[in-house]
C-alpha cells in the first residue's frame, strides 16, 4: 500500500508538471559567451561581459556611495553632481547600478532620479540606465523587484532598448532568466517575444543553426506570432539555406501541439513548406507532418498545385489527401500538375483523363497545359487529334492554341527526331478549315529556323511580307536574325538559290521586315546594327543608322528618360561598344576618309544620340596615332589597310577632326 500511495502521488506530480506552463530555454550558451567574452584571460562574467559593469577601485567606488548616502538620507545632489563631473559619467552610473542591487534605498534614489527628466539630464545618465538595472537585478535574481523597476520606469515607453535585458536572460544557465524575460515582455506588448529575441541574437552574429535552435524551444513552447505564419518565413528560410531540415521537421512538429488563428497560414509560408517537403529524403513523412501540425483544410490549391508538379509523393496519396479535406482532383488549378505526373506515372490513366478532356465543352483552365503534357507523351497522335478538339471547341483562341503545339512539338522533333511530319498536317488543317494567321505563320517561322529548315522559313517569310497589312512579331525579327546571320555557312547549301553574297539577301529579307514589325528589343536592334556596319558600305550604313533614330525615340515616348540616361533606348542601342564600331568602320571602309565614322557620329548626337565626349577623345587619339604614329606604334590586324591615304601631317587631321567637332 505504501508503494501504491507514493507512486500515485508521483503520477499526480507528473500531472501537475505536465500542465504548468513552459518556458524557452536553450542548454547550450557557448555561441552567446563568445560573442560578448572578450577577454579570454579571464572567466566570463555577465556583469563585467554582458552589462559592461566592471570592477572600480575602492576610492572610486567609496565616493559614488558616500554621494549615494547623502542624497537618500538628505535629499542633497551636490555630493552626487561632483562624482559625475569628477569621473566618467558612464563609469559613475554603472558603478551605482552595482551599488543599488545591495541596496535598496540607493535602488530607490535611481529609481526617482530617473523619474526625473530634469535631473537626469542635469546629472547626465546613461539612456540605457533602467534597462541595465533591470538586466542587473536579474542576474542577482531579484526577480520580483527587476519587474517592478521596469513595471515603474519602462511599461509605458514607447522605445525600450531591450538588449542588456534579453542579453542576461539569454546567458543564464537557468530557466529563471527566459521565465522573469517573458513576464516583462507580457506586460509590455501584446506580441510574443519570439520575433524580439531572435532578431537580437541576428544582431549579435550569432551562427542561423543557433539561432534556429531557439526558434524551436521558443516554438516548442507556444511563444511564437500569432498574427501570421509569414514571421515565420525568415526562420523556415534559415533552415533551407543551410539545410538544416532536421531543425525545421521539429519545429513544424512543435507547431502541432498549438492551435493556430484562422487564417494564420499565408500563402508565402505555404510556398517554402513546398521547397522544405521536395528536399527531404522521406517526402510522404514531411507532406503528413506539415499537414498536421498546420491543419490540412487550411492549405490553398496553390500548395496542392506544387506538391503534385514538384514532389515525390504517390499520386494515389495525395488524391487521397485531397478528397479527405473535400477538395476536387480535377479542379482546374491542380488538375494540369496531376494530369503531368500521371503522364510519368500511368500513361494508360493520362489518356484516359485526356478522352474526358475531350468531351468537355468549354476550354479549361488547364487545358493548354494538359495540350503541352500530352505532346511531351508517347502517342502523337491523340495529342495531335485533343490539339484539332480544343481548336474546334475555341476557334477563337487558335493562336494560343496552335503557339502551345507548335512550340513543344518542335522540341520534340528535335530531341526524337521523329515525327517531322505532323506539324505539316497540321499546317494542312489549319489552312483547310481557315484558321491560319498571321501569329500562327510567324510561329511557323520560328519552328522552321529552330529545326535549321532555312528554306522553308524564308518561303514563308517571303509570303508573309508579300501581304500589304501583315505582322512580323518582334521574336520573329529576332530569330531570323540570329539564326539566319549567325549560321550563314549551314544555309548556302540548303537554299541554293542564293548568290555567294548571302549577307545582302539575308539584310535584305530582314529589313523588309522591319516594315511589318511595330517594336523590336535593344538586343535585336543591336544584333542588326552590327550586320548592316559589317555589309554595307558608310554611306548606306549612315542613312540606316540616322533612319532608325526616330524609332528608337518613338519606343521612349512613355518612359520621359533623358537620352543619357542608361535605360534610354538610344543609349542601350548605340552603347559605347557600338560607337567604337562606328569608328572602325569608317576608319576602314573609306582609306581616303578615315574620319566618316565620325561624321555619322556627330550627326547621330544631332538627332538625341548621347555620346560619351570622354570615350571619344580616347578612341580618336587611338586612331589618330594608328595614323601617324609610324613603325614603333602596334597597329591591331582590323585596323590595317595599305590602300589608306595618310594626311601629310598631324595638323591636318587635327583640322580635320576639328571641323567634324565643331563645325568649322
Amino acid at each position: 500500500m505504501l508503494l501504491k500511495r507514493n507512486f500515485s502521488h508521483s503520477a499526480t506530480l507528473l500531472r501537475r508538471r505536465a500542465r504548468a506552463p513552459i518556458f524557452p530555454h536553450l542548454k547550450d550558451k557557448t555561441p552567446i559567451f563568445s560573442a560578448f567574452h572578450k577577454n579570454k584571460n579571464i572567466p566570463f562574467n555577465i556583469l563585467r561581459d554582458v552589462l559592461k559593469i566592471k570592477q572600480m577601485d575602492h576610492t572610486t567606488l567609496n565616493s559614488i556611495q558616500h554621494a549615494w548616502l547623502l542624497f537618500v538620507s538628505v535629499n542633497d545632489l551636490s555630493d552626487l553632481k561632483d562624482v559625475v563631473s569628477q569621473h566618467d559619467p558612464a563609469e559613475v552610473w554603472r558603478g551605482s547600478i552595482r551599488l543599488a542591487n545591495a541596496s535598496p534605498m540607493i535602488l530607490n534614489g535611481l529609481v526617482n532620479i530617473w523619474k526625473s527628466e530634469e535631473t537626469r539630464n542635469e546629472l547626465n545618465m546613461l539612456p540605457d540606465t533602467p534597462e541595465l538595472l533591470v538586466g542587473s537585478l536579474i542576474y542577482h535574481q531579484k526577480y520580483d523587484t527587476a519587474f517592478s523597476v521596469f513595471e515603474t520606469l519602462l511599461k509605458d515607453e514607447k522605445d525600450v532598448h531591450w538588449a542588456p535585458i534579453i542579453d542576461v536572460c539569454i546567458a543564464l544557465d537557468n530557466t529563471e532568466g527566459m521565465k522573469i524575460l517573458s513576464r516583462i515582455y507580457d506586460c509590455y506588448s501584446e506580441k510574443k517575444l519570439h520575433s524580439e529575441v531572435l532578431r537580437h541574437l541576428r544582431e549579435l552574429k550569432l551562427r542561423e543553426p543557433y539561432i534556429n535552435q531557439w526558434n524551436n524551444v521558443f516554438v516548442a513552447a507556444g511563444d511564437f506570432p500569432q498574427e501570421s505564419s509569414e514571421y515565420l518565413n525568415q526562420e523556415f528560410e534559415s533552415m533551407l539555406e543551410s539545410s538544416n531540415l532536421r531543425s525545421m521537421k521539429n519545429c513544424i512538429k512543435n507547431l502541432a501541439g498549438y492551435k493556430k488563428p484562422a487564417g494564420w497560414l499565408r500563402p508565402s509560408t505555404e510556398k517554402i513548406l513546398v521547397r522544405y517537403i521536395t528536399r527531404s529524403k522521406e517526402q510522404v513523412e514531411c507532406l503528413l507532418e506539415t499537414l498536421r501540425s498546420f491543419g490540412a483544410r487550411n492549405f490553398t490549391l496553390e500548395f496542392w498545385k506544387d506538391v503534385y508538379a514538384l514532389s515525390t509523393v504517390p499520386t494515389t496519396m495525395l488524391d487521397h489527401r485531397l478528397k479527405l479535406v473535400d477538395i476536387d482532383i480535377n479542379h482546374p488549378t491542380i488538375s494540369a500538375s496531376r494530369i503531368k505526373r500521371l503522364s510519368n506515372e500511368n500513361i494508360e490513366s493520362f489518356w484516359k483523363i485526356i478522352s474526358a478532356e475531350s468531351r468537355q465543352t468549354v476550354l479549361n483552365k488547364s487545358s493548354l497545359s494538359i495540350l503541352t503534357v500530352a505532346v511531351k507523351s508517347s502517342s502523337i497522335d491523340k495529342a495531335y487529334d485533343y490539339c484539332l478538339h480544343l481548336l474546334s471547341l475555341h476557334p477563337k483562341l487558335k493562336d494560343h492554341i496552335s503557339k502551345t503545339f507548335i512550340f513543344e512539338m518542335t522540341k520534340k522533333i528535335q530531341s526524337e527526331k521523329t515525327h517531322s511530319d505532323v506539324l505539316s498536317r497540321f499546317e494542312s488543317f489549319l489552312e483547310g478549315n481557315e484558321l491560319m494567321s498571321d501569329k500562327i505563320q510567324n510561329y511557323f517561322i520560328h519552328s522552321d529556323l529552330v529545326m535549321s529548315k532555312y528554306h522553308s522559313a524564308i518561303k514563308r517569310l517571303e509570303s508573309l511580307l508579300s501581304q500589304p497589312d501583315s505582322v512580323v512579331e518582334s521574336k520573329t525579327v529576332d530569330s531570323v536574325v540570329k539564326h539566319l546571320t549567325r549560321t550563314q555557312k549551314d544555309v548556302t547549301p540548303q537554299l541554293g538559290l542564293f548568290d555567294d553574297n548571302l549577307s545582302y539577301q539575308i539584310l535584305d529579307l530582314t529589313l523588309r521586315c522591319l516594315d511589318h514589325c511595330t517594336e523590336l528589343n535593344n538586343r535585336t536592334w543591336r544584333r542588326l546594327l552590327m550586320i548592316v556596319g559589317k555589309t554595307y558600305e558608310m554611306d548606306q550604313v549612315s542613312t540606316f543608322f540616322i533612319n532608325i533614330v526616330p524609332r528608337l525615340h518613338d519606343q521612349s515616348t512613355g518612359l520621359r528618360l533623358h537620352p543619357a540616361n542608361q535605360n534610354h533606348p538610344l543609349r542601350q542601342v548605340f552603347d559605347e561598344k557600338m560607337l567604337k564600331n562606328v569608328l572602325e568602320w569608317g576608319f576602314m571602309k573609306t582609306p581616303d576618309n578615315p574620319w566618316c565614322g565620325f561624321e555619322l557620329i556627330k550627326s547621330l548626337e544631332k538627332e538625341g544620340v548621347y555620346v560619351p565626349e570622354n570615350f571619344m577623345k580616347k578612341h580618336l587619339v587611338r586612331l589618330t596615332k594608328v595614323l601617324h604614329g609610324g613603325s614603333e606604334v602596334y597597329i591591331p590586324k582590323r585596323l590595317r589597310d595599305e590602300r589608306r591615304t595618310v594626311p601629310l601631317d598631324v595638323s591636318s587631321t587635327v583640322d580635320t577632326i576639328n571641323r567634324i567637332q565643331y563645325g568649322s
